[in-house]
């Protein structure tokens, strides 16, 4: 009487068995990923575009860093000393501190994790302050 080895080896390699899978599986998917990473990876280097014509810039007495509003944005001095001091008041501790690294130009103390959120934060309290609608 012969004994048979339980596991792969009883029923052959794996990939006898996983390979029909794969190859469907791939096919299905493999393609379309592929070509959304293609997508993404051609634009990460594209420069951004203006629409509309030249924004509005908006430099503050706080320690913000320089943002734009909509092309079609005019506001006074007055509505801008507001609105820097609105998004100010807004922002929390470790905002306040990275917008002053982006000032003073020390990009490279600025947390990895920070400087990516901070430009949603920023944007986000432009919003809240009402800086879409100048």
């Amino acid at each position: 009487m012969r004994l048979r080895r339980a596991g792969r080896a009883a029923r052959g390699p794996l990939n006898a068995d996983v390979r029909p899978h794969m190859t469907r599986a791939l096919a299905v998917f493999g393609l379309p990923i592929m070509l959304a990473l293609g997508l993404m990876a051609c634009a990460e280097d594209e420069a951004p575009t203006v629409v509309g014509g030249p924004q509005h810039v908006v430099t503050c007495s706080e320690s913000l860093p320089e943002f734009t509003l909509g092309p079609q944005s005019q506001p006074t001095k007055a509505q801008e000393a507001d609105l820097c001091s609105c998004i100010w008041a807004r922002l929390g501790n470790w905002e306040r501190r990275t917008a002053q690294m982006l000032v003073e130009g020390k990009q490279s103390e600025v947390p990895d994790l920070h400087m990516r959120a901070f430009p949603a934060r920023l944007g986000a309290a432009v919003e809240e302050c009402g800086g879409m609608s100048l």
